[in-house]
């Protein structure tokens, strides 16, 4: 019983490290088109090529990639404050149930502001691709997705055979 919650309690704090990690990204890794890189990847060229940008769309796309990606730093600074505003409330001995709630619906506004932005940019870049372009970005965009499922999913198969591996080691 409690190797389970041990195992449930790790697996949950590496996967929101692993989460946390991969929502921030890495400083100061960015190229000219929006993807992370110093240099232009061999499969960022590959997608710009795919999609047949032209020079005058790029410069759209990164201009409004990089409104983009400041509001949502700001969004997820004031989301990360809130929480952190949420969490000490709550650990208080004497509980105020009218700010905790005021907090809540306070982190519900700007998750829902954060789903608006990542849906404008979505409409935005639509319009600067025209419809052959936009139906290959989306095939992009669900291939990558696909890859990164499958990568989470065997992460996660690794990371239950370790910590299984963990309690067998120690029985040893």
């Amino acid at each position: 019983m409690y190797r389970k919650v041990g195992q449930t309690i790790v697996l949950g704090i590496v996967l929101a490290v692993a989460f946390a990690f991969n929502a921030y990204g890495r400083p100061g890794r960015q190229d000219s088109f929006g993807f992370r890189g110093e240099k232009k990847r061999p499969e960022v060229e590959n997608f710009i090529k795919e999609l047949g940008l032209t020079p005058e769309q790029q410069d759209k796309i990164k201009a409004e990639r990089e409104k983009f990606h400041q509001e949502q730093r700001a969004l997820r600074e004031d989301i990360s404050s809130k929480r952190k505003e949420l969490a000490k409330e709550i650990e208080r001995t004497d509980l105020d149930k009218a700010k905790i709630s005021s907090l809540v619906s306070g982190l519900k506004q700007l998750e829902g502001k954060s789903i608006e932005q990542r849906v404008g940019r979505i409409l935005s870049i639509r319009e600067y691709l025209t419809p052959e372009q936009f139906k290959k970005f989306q095939e992009k965009v669900k291939e990558h997705k696909n890859r990164r499922e499958e990568k989470m999913k065997s992460f996660k198969k690794r990371l239950k055979d370790r910590i299984r591996g963990y309690g067998r080691d120690r029985a040893e």
